[in-house]
């Protein structure tokens, strides 16, 4: 065998610093501190919502990046990186900031003679089977008033029977995904189908009378924010909604899927320029959407309602094949 030649050394020298650097492992720390390092950039872009549609979608999930800053916290403390754990748990303290607000807030009514109603709410689902499902749970629901969402035409015929039950409804049914209707025990005194935004979408307006308080009930459903134009759509409808609100009558309660959490700026903003409160006060995180991945469950279903209305109990409904669960609301009137 020939031997080597001088100029072979380093470059055998170099081929080893190679291998050694593509067999090297990634340390556990390495790997949480990365971790860390997304979550910061995630908590304080969501801040940005105000700004730019796609700040605005991280807004959303406050609720994991807490859950997440708290497990990378224990895994740091348990490498004994105690300033790196301790960062962590001021990110989950700024997360857990912004969340606690939810679980405070509820007005004690106390003992009263009002009449306690009840409302549910619930995105069908266009594409959603499950009728049998869905009857059962309405049928069982004991609602006065039913809000449907993505209800067409198959919706309106698998639920005629159950919905018989309220004679007095708004209903606009439509195969894009954004059908609506409002159902009532209770005779309407009004009601009236608006388009508000440039997506032509329906929102409906329904009056009533409950013991000598009239009480309007207002079902909107924007579109999902999926991008730049979708978003301003949907930021379009939730500003449009103040002006639509001051020109309906009474108490007021406002329902649907708003495809945004309390979390955005957006909502913060319907909220202030509509003087409502929302009936999730008090009654802490009621995640709605999406029943297919429950690690990114966050809050997409609202009842709002204006200094009328007083909440005496909140919570979701079961799961009845859908991406969404029922809210189910029962409040009463001052």
């Amino acid at each position: 065998m020939s031997g080597l030649k001088k100029n072979d050394a380093p470059v055998c020298g170099s081929n080893l610093q190679m291998g050694s650097l593509l067999t090297r492992k990634v340390t556990l720390g390495q790997v949480l501190a990365l971790a860390a390092c997304v979550l910061t950039v995630a908590t304080l872009s969501g801040f940005g919502s105000r700004w730019h549609w796609f700040l605005d979608l991280f807004s959303h999930f406050r609720v994991q990046y807490c859950l997440g800053f708290l497990t990378l916290a224990v895994g740091f403390l348990l490498l004994k990186a105690r300033r790196e754990g301790l960062l962590c748990f001021v990110g989950a303290g700024l997360n857990a900031l912004v969340i606690l607000p939810l679980f405070f807030g509820k007005i004690e009514v106390g003992e009263t003679t009002v009449q306690p109603w009840r409302v549910v709410t619930l995105n069908l689902e266009t594409a959603n089977q499950s009728h049998v499902e869905v009857r059962k749970f309405i049928g069982g629901s004991r609602a006065d008033f039913v809000v449907l969402l993505e209800l067409d035409e198959v919706w309106l015929e698998a639920l005629q029977g159950v919905l018989a039950s309220y004679p007095h409804s708004q209903v606009e049914a439509r195969e894009d995904n954004f059908g609506i209707g409002i159902w009532s025990k209770l005779p309407l005194t009004r009601s009236a189908t608006h388009y508000i935004s440039s997506a032509e979408v329906p929102t409906l307006t329904a009056s009533l009378d409950l013991g000598g308080t009239e009480v309007s009930i207002i079902a909107t459903h924007p579109v999902p924010p999926g991008g730049g134009e979708m978003s301003r759509l949907r930021n379009e409808q939730l500003a449009a909604l103040p002006a639509l609100l001051r020109q309906t009558a009474g108490a007021k309660l406002l329902l649907g899927d708003l495809n945004v959490t309390p979390w955005s700026w957006h909502f913060q903003r319907l909220l202030e320029e509509t003087a409502l409160e929302d009936s999730a006060r008090g009654y802490g995180v009621q995640v709605t959407w999406p029943t297919g991945l429950p690690f990114f469950y966050i809050p997409l279903d609202h009842c709002l309602h204006s200094k009328e209305v007083f909440i005496l109990h909140r919570q979701t409904g079961p799961r009845v094949g859908s991406d969404h669960l029922p809210l189910i609301v029962d409040f009463g009137v001052l």
